[in-house]
């Protein structure tokens, strides 16, 4: 049991609406666009993610820490969730050069072309920080490593309630 750690949902706003909009090719590599600024930004501050699905990102800070609540973890949860909302807002000219670590994601599509701003969408990011039980689900095949716990849902909810191009953050987790 982890008494105070940091978690971090991240979506894309009107997901539904857009994936209707693109083939299923660009869907994939706009996802995996995603998925890799947030890996690079992650591996950046040390944040961890645990799992996605969909347009949805989990991560986790602070769970190699101690058992006491660590405002370190809430520090660098909200520096992470900072610098990915401001990657991602619409305003920010995105140019995949400009961003060397994510520029691979692009090298082989002949599609995009690296003179014009790739379309990005806002994100919306909700963080809380609190109590989770963690272990290795060593059941089947494949193992995996699990959270659970209220705190999850509860970051769930933050993200849910983010308006565009925010983050909204619990009481625990300003506290």
């Amino acid at each position: 049991n982890h008494t105070a750690i940091s978690f971090c949902y991240i979506n894309i706003c009107n997901f539904s609406e857009i994936s209707k909009s693109l083939t299923p090719k660009h869907l994939v590599r706009m996802i995996a666009y995603y998925f890799i600024l947030y890996d690079a930004v992650a591996t950046k501050f040390k944040v961890f993610r645990l799992k996605s699905f969909g347009d949805v990102g989990v991560f986790v800070s602070g769970l190699l820490g101690g058992k006491e609540l660590s405002s370190q973890s809430a520090f660098t949860m909200a520096q992470f969730a900072g610098y990915v909302a401001q990657l991602l807002t619409p305003s920010f000219a995105h140019f995949p050069h400009r961003l060397p670590q994510i520029v691979d994601a692009f090298h082989n599509d002949h599609t995009m072309d690296e003179n014009k701003a790739a379309k990005m969408y806002p994100v919306k990011i909700g963080l809380h920080s609190g109590q989770a039980t963690t272990g290795l689900v060593d059941y089947g095949k494949t193992p995996f490593f699990e959270v659970y716990g209220a705190s999850l849902s509860l970051t769930h909810r933050m993200m849910s309630s983010a308006a565009p191009s925010t983050v909204h953050v619990s009481t625990n987790f300003k506290e």
